[in-house]
């Protein structure tokens, strides 16, 4: 969403942001703190309009004032809601023994509910969040982006415990026998086994994967090609999504890129002899893309100093 306010709108609302963040005892701050304060706000305006979904008549009645603490307030629920869902997840998580995961969910997460500050830096991230989840979060920052996070954390958990966990224990070892130690999200590994299962004609529970079944999937694919989706490998993992009941579609469509990414790889190994595909051919051969934009606007501040390296909002 676009800010439509201009600087001379938005500068009173810093100024008073930056009194309450020195206790009322100055109105001078740095420049680095002035930069952060007018993103705070910025951050804040583009929250309200993401509730409100603003239309030309909305601005029209709306002081930046009256957005920013909408906004303001939209970022103090976001973060109460981040926490309860982070303290959902720690109910029933399993990092399925992957190391990058279980630093995020069990160390990173602590530190960073103890160090957001949602009323001075809502639009800092803190985290890394090193583990990807299956959705592309770049244009996300602060709450939203940690928040969104977690409720892909959350969907995925679901997903891997409909598998008993030796199993799914298995089917990560035999994606890569060093997942452990790797940075690879665990649905996109357990998906990719789980596809080669059913276009070699296993079960799920299945546990012997060699020649035989890698040749099968070879002649599966040749006789079958792209309809072996719809035909197989979408009811197979369909059923199984059911088993999270009421948020299985969600699920569904969470998960449904990555079953097509999945097959692709595997088809495009079996015709180029195992020479796996980078992501630039899944690009090019993938029939279904689900793409996920955040308009993004940015903001200048013009510095009036009162003292070198300050600014002053009074």
């Amino acid at each position: 969403m676009s800010v439509w306010y201009e600087m001379e709108e938005l500068v009173p609302i810093v100024g008073r942001l930056a009194r309450k963040y020195t206790s009322g005892d100055s109105t001078s701050i740095s420049y680095e703190k002035a930069e952060q304060l007018m993103g705070a706000v910025l951050y804040c305006i583009r929250e309200a309009g993401a509730q409100r979904k603003w239309a030309v008549a909305d601005r029209e009645n709306l002081t930046a004032e009256t957005a920013y603490l909408t906004g303001a307030a939209c970022v103090e629920k976001k973060t109460k809601r981040a926490l309860r869902l982070y303290h959902q997840i720690l109910k029933n998580f399993d990092s399925y023994e992957q190391h990058c995961l279980n630093e995020t969910i069990t160390k990173g997460m602590p530190e960073y509910f103890r160090w957001y500050d949602p009323i001075f830096a809502p639009q800092e991230t803190l985290l890394t969040l090193d583990y990807p989840v299956l959705e592309d979060l770049k244009d996300y920052t602060g709450i939203d982006c940690v928040e969104r996070w977690l409720s892909r954390v959350k969907q995925e958990q679901q997903f891997l415990h409909c598998f008993p966990r030796a199993d799914l224990i298995w089917m990560l070892e035999e994606y890569d026998e060093d997942y452990r130690d790797g940075m690879d999200n665990l649905c996109e590994m357990v998906l990719s086994v789980c596809v080669k299962q059913v276009l070699a004609g296993k079960s799920l529970a299945n546990r012997v994967f060699g020649r035989e079944e890698e040749n099968r999937i070879r002649e599966t694919l040749e006789q079958g090609g792209a309809r072996l989706l719809d035909e197989k490998i979408y009811p197979v993992l369909r059923k199984l999504v059911s088993k999270a009941g009421r948020d299985a579609d969600a699920l569904w469509f969470y998960l449904f890129p990555a079953i097509d990414s999945a097959f692709v790889r595997i088809q495009y190994t079996a015709r180029h002899k195992g020479q796996e595909a980078d992501d630039r051919v899944i690009e090019i051969e993938l029939q279904r893309e689900v793409t996920y934009e955040t308009e993004t606007t940015t903001a200048g501040l013009q510095r009036q100093s009162a003292e070198p390296g300050t600014v002053d909002f009074a």
